[in-house]
């Protein structure tokens, strides 16, 4: 057995590993059940969308039916 690993055995001879974490239907989950990991990630993709829709809004070529739709898509 790997040391600080635990390993469960059920009556059927299976074995499951402990891991650190895991992504459970695109939300991370760690050991503790803390969310802190998953909040961060969240926030990182937000900022990373509006840093790239910021570039549309303060060019100075686009015209302002462009930037309604653009807005409206978002």
């Amino acid at each position: 057995m790997e040391e600080g690993k635990e390993i469960l055995r059920f009556d059927g001879g299976e074995e499951i590993k402990q891991c650190s974490g895991c992504t459970y239907l695109g939300t991370k989950i760690d050991q503790s059940g803390d969310n802190t990991t998953e909040i961060k990630h969240r926030i990182s993709r937000t900022r990373k969308a509006i840093n790239a829709s910021n570039s549309v809004w303060w060019h100075k070529n686009i015209n302002q039916k462009t930037e309604n739709y653009t807005f409206l898509k978002l």
